[in-house]
């Protein structure tokens, strides 16, 4: 009766264990594959000769991205799930942007015009931002 009961107790550890590390197994997969999002879009400035394809390229991938607090002011510019914090941060940075909503917004001049304030002082900013919390996460 003993032995039954500790091995049923070492079989629930070793099941806690295998769930433990598929879990952890899957948020690390789920981290690597947001770093090199982040990484990849570091080097868009570079590469990335129209700006329309930037902004388009940044709402993609911020729509990947699960966690709100990552890029908030590029966040609230695409209208990408921002955060009322967020969006009232940019209100307040760049006064003259066109407001949200803006009909046909992605394809818009004003949606254009309020990622060229981004891009000119956060962006990369913010995915340097974005990177280093994941960095320290790991850490």
């Amino acid at each position: 009766m003993i032995s039954a009961a500790l091995s049923l107790l070492a079989l629930i550890v070793a099941l806690f264990a295998i769930w433990k590390a598929t879990k952890d197994l899957a948020q690390e997969r789920r981290r690597a594959h947001e770093l090199e999002i982040l990484r990849q879009m570091i080097g868009w400035e570079f590469v990335v000769e129209d700006d329309k394809k930037l902004m388009y390229a940044a709402y993609l991938n911020l729509m990947v991205l699960p966690d709100q607090s990552d890029m908030p002011l590029t966040r609230a510019a695409l209208g990408v799930r921002p955060t009322v914090e967020a969006m009232k941060s940019f209100a307040r940075r760049f006064p003259d942007a066109p407001a949200l909503p803006i009909a046909d917004a992605l394809g818009s001049e004003e949606m254009f015009g309020r990622f060229k304030c981004i891009f000119s002082q956060a962006f990369i900013l913010e995915v340097g931002q974005a990177i280093q919390g994941r960095v320290l996460k790991v850490g």
